[in-house]
């Protein structure tokens, strides 16, 4: 039998991340057991290992989904608060100055309009930071739904490696001593190789997805920013407006 060509299996493919040079087969650890029961061994202990590993990254997957809409709700607080504050504070305002208007209809047509302004100015930015936050929400969704997708799919194209290599393996019993040693090296060709490319292949996930977050954040910050800018310009204005609209009633009322 020729093995050698066992040293290119895998070698552009994925490969179990539990593999490791004990799955070689080693005649003379257990003598007692045939190479046909080490294969069974070895398969049933691969089946084992992903078995925790599914369990372990389907956890962590959970965790990480609870962390995320713990952090959503957090800002989604925050900026309600935020919300909450400048309201207050404009209508603490816009109460001072009605009391002020009291005595002259024309003083209280301009607070009323003032008020209509600034109202609708807090209404208009508040939709803004909405929008900007299920911007957000939706392309971190994305960014979270690409990288999952690509590192299920690297881990099946490292087990499927390591099945076709696995199968090729135990071929080896009805070899020769030279050849079980070089099925046994060309297997674990296989997995070192698949294990770099399965390794290559998650880090540009993850950094697609870190880049794809940050450009995200990125936006949704200036569109806040946008939103309060020009809430800022709005309500200057409506003020100037209100003081000029005062300042002419006074010079009426001498």
């Amino acid at each position: 039998m020729n093995y050698t060509k066992y040293l290119g299996v895998g070698a552009t493919t994925l490969a179990l991340l539990t593999a490791s040079p004990a799955f070689a087969d080693q005649d003379n650890l257990k003598p007692t057991i045939s190479c046909d029961e080490r294969s069974v061994e070895k398969s049933l202990k691969i089946e084992k290992n992903r078995s925790e590993s599914d369990k372990k990254r389907d956890e962590k997957r959970l965790e990480n989904e609870r962390k995320f809409d713990e952090n959503r709700r957090e800002v989604e607080k925050k900026q309600s608060e935020k919300q909450s504050e400048k309201e207050d504070r404009v209508a603490k305002s816009i109460g001072n100055l009605e009391a002020r208007a009291k005595k002259s209809d024309a003083a209280k047509a301009a607070v009323e309009a003032y008020k209509t302004k600034i109202t609708a100015a807090l209404t208009t930015r508040q939709t803004a930071v909405n929008a900007a936050e299920a911007t957000y929400k939706t392309a971190h969704e994305t960014a979270l739904s690409n990288r999952k997708i690509a590192f299920d799919a690297a881990l099946k194209a490292r087990r499927d490696a390591v099945d076709s290599a696995m199968a090729i393996w135990k071929t080896r019993c009805t070899g020769s001593q030279e050849e079980r040693k070089l099925a046994n090296e060309a297997y674990q060709v296989a997995v070192r190789a698949a294990e770099e490319t399965y390794n290559v292949a998650t880090n540009a996930a993850s950094q697609i997805y870190q880049t794809a977050n940050s450009t995200a954040r990125s936006v949704r910050s200036v569109a806040v920013k946008s939103a309060s800018s020009a809430f800022k310009s709005t309500a200057d204005l409506a003020r100037a407006t209100l003081k000029e609209a005062l300042k002419q009633q006074s010079s009426n009322q001498l």
